[in-house]
């Protein structure tokens, strides 16, 4: 039996059981197959087992109780099945709707909540059967940069375990990269772009970190480990520290920038670092023209398009576009 088992297992056990189930029982049961005879010591070692299935089912929201018997001082665990289980939901026809559009947004954008809105959608379709009834849900679609999917998922993890991360990450109008080490305290979702807000140790004070100059990959250090790396302050307001103002067009140099889609792709964007100046028809397809002020975020956006999007100008950003796909066919082998 491998580890994914065994803590199903245990949880179904313990949420079928009635009452609430010794430790004794569970070595007959759940746990059977790795007491032997033949060593005394081994029931110390399946109580450790226990107690670190215990705190894995812990830290994903399974809690188990203990209850202590006031005579014998037995103790014994159960699941409260009215904590475990959700209680029915009833959803006006507006909600599924607005779920159900919530949902298709998260999947594929890369956010760190994708796969549980996704599993949240499913679950209240199985729940309340027809769970849309035929209505129609208007399509949504995020562009995100390449390699931002896989930095919010090890964002998101280091987060969730308190882990630091190491990273290089260029700065707006440079192309230097600087190594960072940061305590991940927050992540945040402002104009259409993820901001990570977390304790630099190169600077020695809470930044931000704008996740699209992020440069992949994003290291946690000391993966295996349970223990956290560090604590979140208790005055640490996230809202708070990414109160800052966007740059105003007044202190980066602004450039346009002419793209042509092909037709029915969207082409306007909530970035705080690009704006659409002029939009014109070409035999079907739409030439955008963009104020940008940051062309290397500016090609990674494009880039998300595939053949779907051709730069027209400036040849600056063209380079840009070419020398960033020429290091992806490098990476696959050609």
């Amino acid at each position: 039996m491998d580890k994914i088992e065994r803590l199903i297992n245990l949880t179904a056990y313990l949420l079928e059981s009635n009452r609430a189930v010794s430790f004794e029982r569970l070595c007959q049961t759940v746990y059977a197959e790795y007491l032997r005879r033949d060593k005394p010591g081994n029931l110390d070692a399946v109580k450790r087992m226990f107690e670190r299935d215990r705190d894995e089912l812990g830290d994903i929201g399974i809690v188990i109780k203990t209850e202590k018997d006031a005579e014998t001082g037995e103790v014994s665990y159960i699941i409260s099945k009215d904590e475990y289980y959700l209680p029915n939901i009833e959803l006006e026809p507006e909600e599924r709707i607005g779920i159900a559009m919530l949902s298709s947004l998260f999947r594929g954008s890369g956010a760190p909540f994708e796969e549980p809105a996704h599993s949240a959608l499913l679950k209240l379709g199985f729940d309340q059967g027809d769970f849309l009834k035929g209505e129609r849900i208007p399509r949504i679609h995020m562009v995100t940069a390449p390699g931002e999917r896989e930095a919010l998922k090890e964002i998101f993890l280091a987060l969730t375990q308190r882990k630091n991360i190491t990273f290089f990450y260029r700065r707006l109008g440079s192309e230097e990269k600087s190594k960072r080490k940061v305590s991940p305290y927050g992540l945040i979702y402002r104009k259409g772009c993820w901001y990570l807000v977390g304790f630099c140790h190169q600077r020695g004070e809470v930044r931000s970190f704008k996740v699209r100059r992020m440069i992949p990959p994003i290291r946690i250090e000391r993966a295996s480990s349970r223990k956290p790396d560090f604590e979140v302050p208790r005055e640490f307001d996230l809202h708070k520290e990414s109160s800052w103002a966007f740059l105003d067009s007044e202190n980066v140099e602004s450039h346009h920038a002419v793209v042509r889609f092909d037709e029915g792709l969207p082409f306007t964007s909530f970035q705080s670092l690009f704006t659409v100046v002029s939009v014109r028809d070409e035999g079907g397809k739409s030439v955008v023209t963009y104020s940008v002020r940051d062309m290397d975020e500016f090609a990674d956006w494009i880039l998300d398009f595939g053949a779907r999007a051709r730069v027209l100008n400036p040849p600056e950003l063209t380079r840009r576009v070419v020398q960033r796909l020429k290091g992806i066919i490098e990476v696959v082998g050609g």
